[in-house]
């Protein structure tokens, strides 16, 4: 009798815990109970969310404004080389993507000389030894940077019959040149244009 009481007992509880779910559910609606839950997840998950953007964007913002020297320093160094060996081999198409308009000029008058009185300019870039920033001007969002560079060459122009008619192949030049760059720090393009130059010939030895 009192197995058949207990398990009697079990089934009643059951039968009324279902009763009370049922209007609790009549009462809340279906879903009802966690549904706060559900509106705080998603409340938290937005603002994360926006916070996140609106951090991502300013951040957006202060990288294209930001100037690195020592990364500007790098890559104007790569572009000195890339310009004064372009400029000894006649190649115009180089130089136009790099340079001002005005320079560019400038440079393709000395190469059509170079051409027209059969000249063949002999040179080998050795390195830039040293780069320093001597200038920085910032105008709203250009910047003009004036840019010292010590480098080592060996320079000699020859005329058609190979006699050397400037500068000497056996002879190791210290060039100390000052460039200067400009760029809108927000452009997308990220190329410094060569604006000006202003070129000192230092020291001389002998190669070897």
């Amino acid at each position: 009798m009192s197995e058949n009481f207990n398990y009697i007992d079990i089934i009643l509880i059951a039968m009324v815990a279902g009763i009370i779910l049922l209007r609790l559910r009549s009462i809340l609606g279906k879903g009802a109970e966690d549904s706060i839950l559900r509106e705080k997840r998603t409340f938290v998950s937005d603002v994360s969310f926006e916070a996140n953007k609106d951090s991502i964007e300013k951040q957006q913002i202060n990288n294209k404004q930001e100037f690195d020297e020592k990364d500007f320093l790098k890559g104007a160094s790569s572009a000195y080389e890339i310009i004064v060996n372009a400029f000894a081999k006649a190649d115009k198409e180089t130089l136009k993507g790099l340079v001002t308009a005005e320079v560019y000029n400038n440079f393709c008058h000395v190469i059509d000389e170079r051409n027209k009185n059969k000249q063949i300019n002999d040179f080998t870039f050795i390195g830039v030894k040293k780069a320093t920033i001597e200038n920085k001007v910032i105008d709203g969002n250009l910047y003009t940077i004036t840019t010292r560079f010590l480098s080592e060459i060996i320079s000699s122009v020859k005329d058609e019959n190979n006699n050397i008619v400037e500068g000497n192949p056996e002879l190791i030049q210290q060039v100390n040149d000052v460039w200067i760059f400009k760029k809108d720090i927000t452009a997308e393009d990220p190329t410094w244009h060569l604006t000006e130059i202003v070129h000192y010939l230092n020291d001389q030895k002998q190669k070897g």
